[in-house]
C-alpha cells in the first residue's frame, strides 16, 4: 500500500544515477501541491577531468 516499503529506493535510485552515470536528481516540493523528483543522465559519458571540475564547483 501506500507509504509501506524500505524506504531505499530514492537512495538506490541516487546511487544509480549520480554515482554509476554522473547524472543529477533534483527534488521539487511546493506544501499541498506535491513533490517532482527529476532524475537526469548525460547522453556522454564525463571524463575524469569532467567529474574533478564538477565536483570542486559543488563543494564551493
Amino acid at each position: 500500500g501506500v507509504g509501506q516499503g524500505t524506504g531505499l529506493g530514492l537512495a538506490i535510485a541516487h546511487q544509480i544515477v549520480v554515482e554509476k552515470h554522473a547524472g543529477t536528481v533534483e527534488v521539487h516540493s511546493t506544501l499541498g501541491q506535491g513533490t517532482e523528483f527529476v532524475m537526469t543522465i548525460p547522453l556522454q559519458a564525463l571524463t575524469l577531468k569532467d567529474i574533478q571540475a564538477t565536483s570542486c564547483l559543488n563543494a564551493a
